[in-house]
């Protein structure tokens, strides 16, 4: 679209400005266009999160709202509230496609209001607005009142909820009621900026450089993609979930600490019973989103976004909760109060194991149950933590620090601050690299390798399935699949989008009358993984940081994976010498970074 809007909070101003065309060609949009504009912008080495000089990068990426398939989906980075490095999310619904009818690419948003705004943005308008009215509504109340205020029912909107205005660290931006940008905590700079909500409404379209073979490139990623919908469409991301629990012991149990558990009752098959639609995304043939209807003598939940597997995984198997309504209430309250569900059912498994080692203080405690499997302490827990109150208070600062405040630091599972996913790396090895090396932490999506080793192959760069309890080569084929996976966060694509290489670089050439080739657009995702590292090296990032938790390093004695533990230290060794990264600094080496393009950033590490 050719602009991005400037936002100033402290002042009060919002104002167009120019795309920068080299970085658009060198990095593409979304997460990768935010990291180039961070990078330059901040000085993040003693920039505080919540200071009003951090910013927020709001990007969609130049596939989006094109007509092309799975890519109504946009970006938001900034420095991290919860983990202090480079903070990524991405959120699907129809909010991104929205912002480029506006005419466009992003937002840029610095400083900070004193009291609580509203950005509105429109084809030819951007205006910063008070919202003291909406301060203290959660996330559907606040939906449904600018919907009913502007009398638009196509109006979107990103908003936060308490949990975003308590500076939880790891509040969520929510949109279109259950879309979630979650991880890292992006929310929590919302609250610290005063920032309640951003509306987008507009009428411009994307031009095409190729309309006619775009066209057909879109045609063929459609009939690939309608191949997935009678498995994701009918049971979401927890299709998978029988498989990875039964047949891998993948699926984390009683906070990381047992093989398995029978999860029959909170299976995707259990959520048919209060299945009651589906969400799309803008152009979406897959549709995985589960919608359910539930009705108990304690809740109902009418017509509301259903839990997919990462929260079953969160607040289900990791607190052994096996009630699939709780579970759903959970997940409701959740996206009302803007939290990310895995670290939020992280730190509430964290306090219940800190509990069962006698590790919390009886005033904390009160009147809670805190034992694995209480359904409805999970509920409590979150209501304590979105509004930090009594124990909530301290675990909203998310597991590394409520582990240091409450003097069990051992027992919390994160990398670098960032709580770890729904997979176990003694299930799939290569995953132990994927997480030590994200530039978020522990991220599932930064590097699924767990999904190569099921099998699925991109062959285009030469990443294939291998023994997902071998060693050898998955440091390798973690770098390659990071590189790739990057470029998704950047056009920006749906993850569960399982096109190949050669069609997404012929559906970005024909869009934005850019030539380049699969090879070209792989040393792209590998110029922004480079840069994502560099900005964390500025935070204090070191090879040191590069590691596991111990927990996850211990051995079951029992499943498929008995005796199994990754050799991280082998798989990294591979990592930096494929990557070139320098062993002993885990900096970028100079040469690489010359190689792709960045001297300056060289000269700064360097």
């Amino acid at each position: 679209m050719g602009e991005f809007l400037f936002a100033n909070l402290t002042k009060g101003t919002a104002e167009r400005k120019p795309l920068n065309w080299d970085y658009a060609r060198d990095f593409i949009g979304g997460a990768g266009y935010a990291a180039r504009l961070l990078y330059t912008r901040l000085t993040v080495e003693t920039l505080d999160p919540f200071h009003p000089d951090n910013e927020v990068a709001i990007f969609t990426g130049p596939l989006t709202a094109t007509g092309a398939p799975c890519t109504g989906r946009h970006a938001i980075c900034t420095k991290s509230a919860l983990t202090g490095i480079w903070g990524e999310s991405t959120g699907g619904g129809y909010f991104g496609a929205e912002l480029r009818h506006t005419g466009l690419d992003g937002i840029l948003i610095t400083g900070a209001a004193k009291t609580p705004v509203l950005l509105n943005i429109g084809d030819d308008k951007a205006e910063i607005e008070s919202a003291d009215h909406l301060w203290g509504m959660d996330t559907f109340a606040t939906e449904e009142y600018i919907k009913k205020e502007t009398n638009d029912s196509k109006v979107r909107i990103l908003s936060i909820g308490p949990a975003g205005e308590k500076l939880v660290r790891f509040a969520a931006i929510m949109n279109d009621k259950g879309r979630a940008s979650a991880r890292a905590g992006a929310g929590a700079v919302f609250g610290a900026k005063k920032l309640k909500a951003i509306t987008v409404r507009g009428s411009q379209k994307s031009e095409l450089a190729d309309p006619e073979a775009f066209r057909e490139h879109v045609k063929i990623a459609f009939q690939l993609l309608e191949n997935l919908a009678p498995i994701l469409g009918a049971k979401g991301t927890l299709y998978g979930a029988d498989m990875l629990m039964n047949l891998f012991n993948d699926m984390p149990v009683r906070y990381f600490t047992k093989p398995s558990m029978d999860i029959s009752t909170i299976n995707a098959n259990a959520l048919d019973e209060y299945r009651s639609g589906q969400f799309r995304c803008h152009l979406c043939p897959i549709g995985c989103g589960p919608v359910v209807t539930i009705s108990t003598d304690d809740f109902s939940l009418n017509d509301v976004a259903g839990p997919e597997y990462e929260t079953i995984g969160a607040m289900g198997t990791l607190c052994e909760v096996d009630n699939l309504a709780l579970l759903c209430q959970a997940n409701h309250l959740c996206n009302l109060f803007g939290l990310d569900t895995i670290s939020c059912g992280s730190v509430i498994a964290l306090s219940f194991a800190a509990n069962e080692h006698g590790k919390l203080p009886q005033n904390l405690i009160g009147s809670l149950k805190l034992d694995f499997g209480e359904g409805r302490t999970l509920l409590q827990l979150i209501e304590m933590i979105a509004h930090r109150e009594g124990l909530g208070d301290i675990l909203a600062e998310g597991v590394k620090l409520a582990g240091e405040k409450l003097g069990i630091p051992e027992l919390a599972i994160h990398v670098k601050g960032l709580e770890v996913p729904m997979h176990d790396p003694r299930a799939f090895f290569g995953l132990a690299t994927s997480y030590a090396v994200s530039p978020i932490g522990a991220h599932h999506m930064q590097g699924d390798i767990h999904t190569v080793d099921m099998g699925v192959a991109i062959p285009d760069y030469d990443i294939e399935p291998g023994d997902r309890h071998a060693d050898e080569g998955r440091g390798i084929v973690t770098a390659k699949l990071r590189n790739w996976r990057t470029i998704f966060n950047s056009l920006t694509l749906c993850q569960l989008a399982l096109l190949e290489p050669s069609l997404v670089t012929e559906l970005y050439n024909t869009a934005t009358g850019f030539t380049i080739t699969p090879d070209q657009l792989i040393e792209i995702g590998e110029r922004t993984m480079n840069l994502k590292r560099a900005f964390n090296i500025r935070c204090g990032i070191t090879a040191k940081d590069d590691t596991m938790p111990l927990a996850l390093l211990q051995p079951f004695t029992s499943g498929p994976n008995e005796g199994k533990t990754p050799n991280l230290q082998m798989q990294l060794k591979e990592f930096y010498e494929f990557s070139q990264w320098d062993p002993k600094t885990g900096k970028p080496t100079r040469e690489v970074l010359i190689r792709l393009g960045l001297e300056d950033v060289a000269k700064d590490l360097w």
